[in-house]
C-alpha cells in the first residue's frame, strides 16, 4: 500500500511532467529518462484505485521496456479520473 495522499490533480500533475520530459527525451535529452519513470511512478503512488494504480503501472513498465510514452493512453487515464471525482 502506497503511503502517499491520495490526489486526482497529483495524478495529473505527474502524467502531465512525466510527457513533458518523455518530449525532451526525444529532442535530445535523453538524461530525463529517469525524470519520466520517477514521475509515472509518483503518479502511481497518489491513485487511490487499484485500477489506476495498475494502468499507470502498466505505462511506466512499457516505457522501461520500448521508450515509448502514448499521449493517448495518459488521455484515457486522466479521463478515468474525471469520471472517478464526479461519482
Amino acid at each position: 500500500m502506497n503511503n502517499k495522499r491520495e490526489c486526482n490533480e497529483c495524478i495529473i500533475k505527474h502524467l502531465g511532467s512525466a510527457y513533458v520530459l518523455y518530449e525532451e527525451t526525444r529532442n535530445g535529452y535523453p538524461e530525463d529518462r529517469i525524470l519520466v519513470i520517477g514521475h509515472l511512478d509518483q503518479a502511481a503512488n497518489h491513485a487511490s484505485s487499484q485500477e489506476i494504480r495498475e494502468v499507470i503501472r502498466e505505462l511506466r513498465k512499457g516505457y522501461e521496456t520500448n521508450g515509448q510514452l502514448d499521449y493517448g493512453n495518459i488521455t484515457l487515464i486522466t479521463s478515468k479520473l474525471d469520471t472517478e471525482t464526479e461519482n
